[in-house]
């Protein structure tokens, strides 16, 4: 983990097959006494649906992150098509939310 109290955020790298667990993370930073704004994170995968909304199956987890439904989102689901190709996402999960924002993509 690297904590940068000069640009207020922290760096953790989890373990291959360790999922991202939001709540966890965001009760750590409350018990050090910071306050979480959002959450942002890199993770390999494929695009999929949960409850009908589109989501973010991650690789080697089997965690499922639901993705907003905008404008990346669907520029998402057109490059990857129906054949689940393996994504690259770096994605923001705002505070108070589950549903994660994608930020940048690249289809491998």
């Amino acid at each position: 983990m690297k904590v940068s109290l000069e640009q207020a955020q922290a760096d953790i790298a989890l373990k291959e097959g360790r999922p991202l667990e939001v709540e966890k993370l965001r009760k750590a930073v409350v018990e050090a006494g910071f306050t979480p704004t959002w959450i942002r994170f890199e993770a390999v995968g494929q695009l999929t649906t949960k409850d009908g909304n589109p989501a973010f199956k991650v690789k080697g987890t089997g965690q499922v992150i639901p993705l907003v439904a905008d404008e990346k989102g669907a520029a998402l689901r057109k490059a990857t098509g129906q054949d689940g190709k393996l994504v690259s996402i770096i994605g923001l999960i705002p505070k108070g939310k589950e549903m994660a924002q994608i930020e940048r993509f690249e289809v491998r």
